[in-house]
């Protein structure tokens, strides 16, 4: 049984709960596969995939709402499955996360190399060598291993270094993607939209589902 006598240090206060919850729900991993969503699926059925795959993380969140109350400990998962099914399945499932983890921070790394080089051409550098046909150049490489080497010394820091830089980088977020939206309702154009589902015979619906499965997964990496 998990000793929850002790009280947890208060370093995250209302707003940074905010924006750590915001922030691990609503990502910026939908900029880097919105194109690929958009052509499997159309602007509708990807919004759809999209939607439902919100909805079903919604259900997930208030999960976490109920066990994050029956436990206020630190650990997170690792608490709650060690007290649902003891230590072994709760090492094993501290394992997966720390590589869940290391895999959510490389594709931050990378993503943040992608735009760059869309906004910037030639931003990427000499190629160093290539993997599975994929080019890895220089000053990609570069700033996706800086990117990583900040966010693994940010939670090594703690919980209030981290939540500060949360609060940064979450509310950055918001005024940008306040902005696109502005420049979009005003500038852009509605023929865009068309077609609203994909036109490829019988692809309308696997392509809202090719939007659904990884939805709650790109919109966190997000």
């Amino acid at each position: 049984m998990i000793n929850s006598s002790k009280s947890l240090k208060k370093e995250i206060r209302l707003r940074s709960l905010f924006t750590l919850s915001f922030g691990t729900i609503i990502g910026v991993g939908w900029i880097t596969v919105l194109g690929t969503w958009v052509t499997q699926a159309g602007p509708a059925g990807a919004m759809l995939g999209f939607a439902g795959g919100g909805l079903v993380m919604l259900f997930i969140g208030l999960c976490y709402a109920e066990v994050a109350t029956m436990y206020p400990v630190s650990g997170g998962e690792v608490a709650y499955v060690y007290e649902m099914y003891g230590t072994k399945l709760a090492f094993a499932a501290g394992w997966l996360l720390a590589f869940n983890y290391i895999a959510v921070t490389s594709f931050e790394a990378i993503s943040v190399g992608w735009v760059l080089s869309a906004l910037f051409p030639g931003f990427g550098g000499p190629v160093l060598y290539t993997v599975l046909g994929q080019d890895v150049q220089l000053w990609s490489l570069a700033l996706g291993l800086a990117i990583m080497a900040v966010i693994t010394l940010v939670n090594c820091l703690g919980s209030g270094l981290t939540a500060i830089f949360q609060d940064v980088m979450t509310f950055g977020l918001l005024l940008a993607s306040t902005a696109f939206v502005i420049a979009g309702a005003f500038l852009g154009d509605a023929a865009n939209l068309k077609p609203a589902f994909s036109e490829h015979s019988g692809a309308a619906l696997f392509g809202v589902m090719a939007v659904f499965v990884p939805s709650p997964r790109g919109s966190r990496s997000m």
